[in-house]
């Protein structure tokens, strides 16, 4: 039987292009660029904040883990090894990355939040909580908070949102209303997260203050709403959503609060 961690990360692999910052589309004639020409299967690309480098997820060496190329494709350098690896995230001053791991889970039941240094020295765990799958980590935007999903194996199937600040580093429940194995998305001023949830039956886009109150519901329709990212002036949240028939790229504006 295929471990339930190779099937979660085969979801990510699936979500990973849709993870990652949304831009607008290259223009007629745009130059693109092949960045990795390995016969192994790459994926999850995370940038540097100083656009330099690029986080990617890799099998590679035989196993998923975390490996780190230069902006061009170059260098890869593996900065894990011996364990299976996903979802790393770039602090935004980009000294740490963040990324979830079964190193410490001889079964892959489980999977914990640890952190290491931009060279892949010092790695040290952030949540050490069996039997919990935490994935997914997001950076606040002053780089003192990390919110990402937990999913107890021991209980029914729900995802919950945490949150960890850096300094005490005890995850805390933010929110456990019907949420979407998906990415979760600091508001560039770190006031909101938005997130995807089930709370009212269908699959929309709900907003939450970092502390767990506030809870808002931001897109209402019967469609699938899923995958917010903020805008840079966090005017607006764009979103995937099939409410045409296909799977589309929306954006709702939000109200100054």
């Amino acid at each position: 039987m295929v471990p339930l961690i190779l099937t979660l990360l085969g979801l990510i692999g699936i979500l990973s292009g849709c993870l990652a910052r949304l831009s607008s589309p290259p223009s007629e004639g745009s130059p693109l660029q092949q960045l990795t020409l390995d016969p192994s299967e790459d994926f999850y690309a995370d940038w540097s904040p100083d656009g330099q480098r690029i986080a990617i997820i890799s099998d590679r060496s035989g196993t998923w883990n975390v490996w780190v190329i230069d902006s061009d494709g170059s260098n890869p350098q593996a900065f894990t090894s011996d364990h299976q690896a996903t979802s790393p995230s770039w602090s935004p001053d980009g000294s740490i990355i963040a990324y979830a791991t079964d190193r410490e889970s001889g079964m892959r039941f489980w999977t914990d939040l640890w952190i290491m240094r931009s060279d892949g020295s010092h790695p040290e765990p952030l949540t050490q909580t069996p039997p919990m799958k935490d994935l997914l980590p997001s950076w606040s935007p002053d780089g003192r908070n990390i919110t990402f999903l937990s999913l107890d194996m021991n209980a029914p199937p729900a995802w919950r949102v945490m949150l960890m600040h850096l300094q005490d580093r005890e995850p805390k429940v933010i929110t456990r209303e019907g949420i979407l194995f998906s990415r979760l998305a600091w508001s560039p001023d770190g006031k909101w997260i938005a997130f995807a949830s089930k709370k009212t039956g269908n699959w929309d886009i709900w907003i939450i203050h970092p502390d767990g109150t506030g809870l808002k519901q931001v897109t209402t329709s019967p469609a699938t709403d899923t995958l917010p990212d903020w805008s840079p002036d966090g005017q607006k949240i764009a979103f995937t959503s099939d409410r045409a028939g296909n799977q589309d790229i929306w954006a709702i504006e939000m109200s100054r609060e």
